[in-house]
Formats: structure tokens, C-alpha cells, sequence
């Protein structure tokens, strides 16, 4: 597993963490001093990302963690989407 810890906008810390096959997510883990709910949106986004690669982009990948925030309804306080996109990103890097 490769992972990251990335400070959000609003100074919190978050870490994702994402076992990797031929350049793609096969495995992913969101923590961090964050609130999301409901609980499993974090799940849903982790699920969303399987798949996803570095030259997917962050436009690929913010749509990814987008649709499934919308499918769960997620409100997410201390971390925005973005924040969660830019993780994502180093650490497929």
C-alpha cells in the first residue's frame, strides 16, 4: 500500500492510502480528523476510486469522488472534495 497524509484548506489531516496493480487503484482507505456523513460515504468514494489511475486526471478523479458523494448525499465538514482529489493525486504520483 502507498499513502499520504495531506493537510486540507482547513488545516486538518487526512490520509488516504491505496494499494495499486498496473498503474490503477485496486484498494483505497480515506481517515483523517474529519466529519462525513452519513458513514458510508467514505466508503462509496473509496469504492468510486477503485479503478482510477494517474492519467485519469483530477478532472476524471473529481468526478469520481463526486458522483459518490451525490449518490450518498455525503455532507463533508474539514475537508472539501478538492482537498480529497489532491490526495489522490500524490499519492498515485
Amino acid at each position: 500500500m502507498t499513502d499520504v497524509s495531506f493537510k486540507t484548506a482547513y488545516d486538518q489531516p487526512i490520509h488516504v492510502e491505496v494499494r495499486m496493480d498496473n498503474r490503477r487503484i485496486t484498494a483505497a482507505s480515506i481517515t483523517g480528523s474529519f466529519h462525513m456523513s452519513p458513514p458510508e460515504a467514505v466508503t462509496e468514494i473509496e469504492k468510486a476510486l477503485v479503478g482510477a489511475s494517474p492519467e485519469d486526471g483530477a478532472l476524471r478523479i473529481a468526478a469520481k469522488v463526486g458522483a459518490a458523494m451525490k449518490k450518498t448525499g455525503a455532507d463533508c465538514a474539514g475537508f472539501s472534495a478538492g482537498d480529497l482529489v489532491k490526495a489522490v493525486m500524490k499519492v498515485m504520483s
